[in-house]
């Protein structure tokens, strides 16, 4: 009797194993694609170059960097990093409106800094592309 108990078991498994018709199913894959309202962050300059700066003139570098929202909806910076202790950032803080301008301020100390530089600032927001890099370069002697 438990054998036959057992056998039942194992059979059942298998018929409702083989009876399963979602192997042959396609399943849908929904992207979600940017529209026509996002908010787009849209950069003037992701780059800038200092050339050579002679710290001994120049301890403190400020930089800039302009941008407008170029889609239909409020921009708003969620967050921004840089890669190095030795620069500040100040952006806005409230939500741009679409054909606005904003600036993001970038201050470099160059007091530790020698030779070429490379720093990266990382702007997070709810633009269509969710991180933008931006670079500043130069030189320090």
């Amino acid at each position: 009797m438990k054998n036959l108990a057992i056998f039942v078991g194992i059979a059942m498994i298998f018929i409702s194993c083989g009876n399963n018709n979602n192997n042959n199913k396609t399943k849908e894959v929904k992207i979600i694609l940017p529209t026509v309202d996002s908010p787009c962050l849209k950069m003037d300059e992701s780059k800038l170059s200092f050339g050579k700066i002679n710290k001994k003139k120049q301890q403190l570098v400020t930089v800039n960097f302009e941008f407008e929202n170029s889609g239909s909806k409020p921009l708003v910076i969620l967050k921004a990093d840089v890669s190095c202790s030795c620069m500040t950032i100040d952006y806005p803080k409230q939500p741009i409106k679409k054909g606005k301008k904003g600036v993001i301020k970038v201050s470099i100390d160059l007091i530790s800094q020698e030779g070429d530089f490379n720093k990266s600032i990382f702007i997070k927001s709810n633009s269509i592309k969710n991180v933008e890099l931006l670079r500043v370069v130069g030189k320090v002697k």
